[in-house]
């Protein structure tokens, strides 16, 4: 991105930003439970840090380091999100009827065979 566009998407990221904060402080006000309003947060920062890592990649950036800097970010994200889910199990706010829970098991199970097999390619 040039320079100046760099600047004008800065600028809208601060907006988007301020308007976001606002929104969390109505719903806040609005009595929207805390757990609902942290996930929120929690998109709304992995998105802003994804942005950012665009616009600090600079002009004429390598798109492979663009793309290695976002799937880190994504695997942090994810990391987070197990977190998260973790808590919400011991929290007894998920059950074995919660219908998402099968779908999420299943990407789990598939992305740790994949990951145990990186391991042990030793790539």
């Amino acid at each position: 991105m040039a320079s100046a566009a760099n600047e004008e998407f800065l600028i809208e990221i601060r907006k988007l930003k301020t308007e976001l904060e606002r929104i969390e402080r109505e719903l806040l006000g609005a009595g929207v439970p805390f757990l609902v309003l942290d996930d929120l947060k929690r998109s709304v920062d992995h998105l802003r840090i994804t942005l950012w890592a665009m616009i600090s990649s600079g002009p004429g950036a390598n798109p492979e380091e663009m793309t290695a800097a976002v799937v880190r970010l994504r695997l942090k994200r994810t990391a987070d999100m197990c977190k998260q889910i973790m808590l919400d199990i011991d929290g007894q706010q998920l059950g074995v009827d919660t219908p998402e829970l099968g779908p999420v098991r299943t990407s789990l199970l598939g992305t740790l065979e994949r990951i145990d097999r990186l391991f042990q390619s030793g790539v």
